[in-house]
């Protein structure tokens, strides 16, 4: 699986650097401890969600190519599912996401990317200044803590 600019080749994408920016920031210890803390403190409600399928729901930008490369009896399959689809002369089927796929290198990124936008635009949250992956927003007296 290759993630490229369009246009760029992979060694370009190399030389230039771009493989700097594909890791999705992880919410640091401290804060975690820190959050706990103060909602214990302060007798907060605290819950954990998780997002089924979430790297699933990134769309991949469209400056961005995510390639998947399928050979032998899995892009067979594929084929015969989708007619419209066709291995190359070595028997290689190369297929373009437009959704982020789980494992790759830049889906963490995109879906991380995706939800940063949402928290901060839709739900009217601020990130914090120390840590990308906490965000607050203030209802009232109360603060609201992702």
């Amino acid at each position: 699986m290759v993630g490229l600019k369009l246009g760029q080749s992979l060694m370009d994408a190399v030389n230039k650097g771009i493989q700097k920016k594909k890791h999705s920031p992880t919410v640091k210890l401290e804060s975690i401890f820190l959050y706990a803390f103060i909602g214990a403190h302060k007798g907060r409600h605290v819950i954990t969600i998780d997002i089924k399928g979430a790297f699933l729901k990134a769309k991949v930008p469209d400056d961005l190519e995510l390639i998947v490369k399928m050979a032998g009896e899995l892009a067979q399959i594929m084929c015969e599912l989708d007619g419209k689809l066709r291995v190359n002369s070595d028997g290689i089927l190369y297929l373009k996401c437009v959704k982020a796929l789980y494992g790759h290198i830049e889906a963490a990124r995109l879906f991380y990317n995706d939800l940063n936008r949402t928290i901060q635009e839709d739900m009217e949250f601020k990130q914090n200044q120390y840590d990308p992956c906490v965000y607050n927003r203030k209802v009232g007296e109360d603060t609201i803590t992702i």
